[in-house]
């Protein structure tokens, strides 16, 4: 059976976990764990010598590797998966595609993004993704920008009504 150390411990408060298992990790460790690095590449060097903390664009059986990898890390610290979402699970095979973010604003119906964001949550739960980059309430300006169909557009108002919901 694995020792467990005060940090695992989920009746202690919040702060003598934390300062319990910042205690026990090294600084490699730390400055590990504050680093996100693309899940297409060389996930077991990323968890077994650079101690990532997350990945972002890991998908399907990688994301179990990378799991059970990071859960026999000496500390155990369980990795943080996240992915763009930003209209849809589009990187997951079978997954509902909708349109850009620009495209849906011009509905002006946050009921219906709404709707779009919890199809979009219950597609990607289950691939072991709990954080997505999504909506995305950047306000543009600047249309030289390459990710302005990422955004609502330039009205502060519309973003709000979208993004608050």
């Amino acid at each position: 059976m694995l020792r467990m150390f005060p940090y695992q411990d989920s009746t202690k408060d919040a702060q003598t976990r934390a300062d319990d298992l910042l205690s026990r990790m090294t600084v490699e460790e730390k400055i590990g764990q504050l680093m996100m690095l693309d899940g297409r590449q060389n996930i077991e060097k990323a968890i077994a010598e650079q101690y990532v903390g997350s990945f972002l664009h890991i998908l399907g059986e990688d994301v179990n590797v990378a799991i059970d990898l990071a859960a026999m890390n000496r500390l155990r610290i369980p990795l943080l998966i996240a992915e763009d979402c930003i209209h849809g699970h589009s990187f997951w095979k079978g997954a509902t595609i909708f349109p850009t973010q620009l495209s849906m604003a011009s509905s002006w119906n946050p009921d219906l993004l709404f709707k779009v964001g919890q199809v979009t949550a219950r597609e990607v739960r289950p691939t072991g993704i709990q954080w997505t980059f999504s909506p995305v309430l950047c306000l543009t300006r600047d249309l030289r920008w390459g990710r302005v169909g990422e955004t609502f557009g330039e009205d502060p108002f519309l973003i709000a009504e979208l993004g608050a919901r």
